[in-house]
């Protein structure tokens, strides 16, 4: 289901995926309280009420062409490796496909 206020609610688990690939994977309350891939935080800001998480947290750009997705990471932003990301534990239960995880993302930052 792509409705992420219903899932919040709804799922124990969440898994986020951008052109095919699953970029993040973690239990519902984990996800909403810590995304950590940045198109994940780009999806929150839609679904979440006023507070930490409504920030700044959005992607600016289009998205990728589907039927030609660049080599390597797929959400390419600024000084990305050209290898394909795997989904690497983050914490426990929690995973996520990102060579820049753990780093702050701001709105300046993250473009497609």
């Amino acid at each position: 289901m792509h409705d992420l206020g219903v899932n919040q609610h709804f799922c124990d688990e969440i898994a986020v995926m951008y052109l095919g690939r699953i970029v993040e994977q973690a239990p519902a309350q984990v996800f909403f309280s810590a995304p950590s891939h940045p198109y994940s935080w780009s999806l929150i800001p839609a679904t979440a009420p006023p507070g930490p998480l409504k920030k700044d947290y959005l992607v600016k750009g289009d998205p990728r062409n589907p039927m030609d997705p660049p080599p390597g990471c797929r959400f390419v932003v600024a000084h990305c490796r050209d290898d394909l990301p795997i989904l690497n534990i983050q914490s426990d239960e929690h995973f996520v496909a990102c060579h820049r995880t753990g780093e702050i993302y701001r709105p300046d930052f993250v473009s497609l």
